[in-house]
């Protein structure tokens, strides 16, 4: 597998917040992370192992996203694919929990389905504490999915359908050249 590729290439625009992971999404430096992970309007994260000042731009409580600006424009950033999450596709998810890149593989185990008002697809790409916010990235390094939870009910991963958060949630898509067309 080239996920290893992956991860070297990618390194530089996952973001270590304190309580979770995010990552760059944008050449104008936008971060994307969970809610849950750091909702305050100000904050300090390390981005390749340098402290960035960030600030919140927009968030959505329901959707547990958390858009970022750091003046870190230009470098390295993970585009969100446009098109949707494939069942059995292979993903790479790319976390920073307790201060230390992880890399694991996994696939795609759902179609993309709504739960409440979220966007998710099943994965099986292993996480720990501190992997909330970590890209599920496909075979060309494009963000499919966001990771977001551990459901005991189902026995699975879940992660954020992030094509469809872009097309949904504007601040998002505004992030994404082809959110337009």
């Amino acid at each position: 597998m080239l996920w290893i590729g992956l991860a070297a290439a990618n390194e530089a625009a996952i973001v270590d917040f304190a309580t979770g992971t995010g990552f760059v999404v944008s050449p104008e430096g936008h971060i994307l992370t969970n809610v849950h992970v750091e909702a305050r309007e100000i904050a300090w994260v390390s981005i390749g192992g340098k402290a960035h000042r960030i600030e919140l731009i927009a968030l959505d409580q329901d959707l547990d996203l958390a858009l970022y600006q750091s003046r870190r424009a230009g470098e390295d950033w993970i585009a969100i694919r446009q098109e949707p999450p494939q069942r059995s596709e292979e993903v790479t998810l790319l976390g920073h929990p307790r201060e230390a890149l992880t890399v694991t593989d996994g696939r795609i185990r759902s179609k993309p389905e709504v739960l409440g008002p979220v966007p998710i697809v099943e994965h099986d790409a292993p996480t720990w504490w501190g992997s909330s916010g970590s890209p599920l990235l496909d075979e060309d390094g494009q963000a499919i999915g966001l990771h977001w939870a551990w459901s005991t009910t189902r026995g699975t991963l879940l992660a954020i359908d992030l094509p469809a958060a872009a097309r949904t949630w504007e601040p998002l898509g505004a992030t994404q050249s082809w959110s337009a067309q």
